[in-house]
């Protein structure tokens, strides 16, 4: 009698693309010998993880900090050219000076870069090459003294003996020629992570005016990342439209982009004063919490009429459906003595969802106008009264 022992073995098999589940089965039945086979064999689906993260190339000649003394003081061969980008340009010791040392630079990358590749483009034409480099940061070696292989094309280098965290700014890139020789490297190049890489681009269209926030910001590759932008025009103008990437959506007082997963551009453009405003409520439908002296009163054109409010009945509001989305520059309200010390002025355009458009507070008793410049574009607007002024108990408009 014969006993065989068994025993589970377990393969891991990039897959992705290959082929089909029966001919890895196939493959793998057949890896077994006279003395020891594969009886059964499991094909199991697990989640695809991807392909990591893209890298983007972390030093251009902006990043140049310093450099040691001993590089080529004429152009040619100057030290800035050893982190310049470019492949074709050349960092070389200086002739008579430095024929034999090692020479370095000092580079300063963008606070949300993780390096994950140091690219080294070296120099093999001798009295002028370069045998070892050598990269730092701070009291770390990332990579210790390790040979050049290549002239002028860059070579690939992954296994770090202290891997920088990500927002590490610092390195120092040191250099040695062969024995007697002078340095010469044609560059050396960073490859990141960025930890940001989408940008938000704002743009103002017209003369005054601010978007807040202003410049270009920066988002997590997550793309968990939400931001709001607001828009005051200039004195006497309205905002006229907002420009989301190349796309017109109107006037609106406000943008809020939400899961940021790509680079985006805003621009804002402002219109004509308000002195040119259409009176747009007249005669328009219209709506409130509560009614002694009927809603309509408000919008009737005529001053001596007017809404009142329940008594005693806080918070209550009045809204009037303009028909439209309707580009608002202005809201007006004529109040009588009962009328309220803090509201808030909404606009929405599903008569739902109301966004706040100014907010008032120290009104006081007695007849008054209150004048608001606002902007958006919205089909309903809404007082929302939310205090009486000392001395009533209703609001009237």
């Amino acid at each position: 009698m014969t006993v065989t022992t068994l025993s589970s073995q377990s393969f891991t098999v990039d897959f992705t693309a290959a082929d089909n589940a029966g001919r890895l089965a196939f493959l793998l039945g057949n890896m077994g010998t006279a003395a020891v086979y594969i009886d059964d064999v499991v094909i199991k689906e697990i989640a695809y993880i991807g392909v990591g993260d893209p890298l983007v190339k972390a030093i251009d000649a902006s990043n140049f900090v310093s450099a040691s003394t001993g590089w080529e003081t004429d152009w040619w061969g100057a030290a800035q050219r050893a982190v310049d980008g470019a492949t074709g340009n050349k960092a070389s010791g200086n002739d008579g000076q430095s024929e034999g040392l090692d020479l370095w630079v000092n580079v300063k990358i963008d606070p949300e870069y993780e390096i994950k590749e140091v690219l080294v483009a070296g120099d093999k034409s001798a009295p002028r090459s370069l045998a070892q480099f050598k990269v730092e940061y701070g009291a770390n070696t990332m990579i210790n003294w390790t040979n050049s292989n290549t002239d002028g094309v860059y070579e690939t280098f992954n296994m770090f003996s202290s891997a920088p965290p990500a927002n590490t700014r610092d390195f120092k890139l040191s250099f040695r020629p062969p024995a007697g020789q002078l340095v010469e490297v044609a560059d050396v190049q960073f490859m990141a992570v960025d930890h940001k890489p989408y940008r938000i681009y704002t743009l103002g269209l017209d003369n005054g005016g601010t978007i807040t926030p202003s410049g270009t910001l920066r988002f997590s590759k997550n793309n968990t990342d939400s931001q709001t932008y607001t828009f005051t025009p200039p004195v006497g103008k309205a905002v006229a439209n907002v420009i989301v990437d190349g796309v017109s959506l109107g006037a609106l007082n406000s943008y809020t982009f939400t899961n940021i997963n790509k680079s985006h551009s805003l621009a804002v453009a402002y219109g004509s004063s308000v002195s040119n405003s259409v009176l747009l409520s007249t005669g328009r439908p219209v709506a409130a919490s509560t009614a002694l002296l009927a809603a309509a009163n408000a919008v009737d054109g005529n001053s001596a009429s007017r809404w009142e409010s329940a008594h005693g009945v806080t918070p209550s509001w009045i809204s009037v459906d303009l028909g439209s989305s309707t580009a608002l520059t202005q809201v007006v309200i004529d109040w009588e003595a009962a009328n309220a010390g803090s509201y808030t002025i909404e606009g929405s355009n599903d008569n739902a969802n109301w966004v706040p458009l100014k907010s008032v507070t120290g009104g006081t008793f007695g007849n008054r106008t209150d004048t608001n410049s606002i902007t958006g574009r919205y089909r309903y607007v809404r007082i929302h009264c939310t205090a009486l002024s000392a001395g009533n108990n209703s609001f009237g408009s």
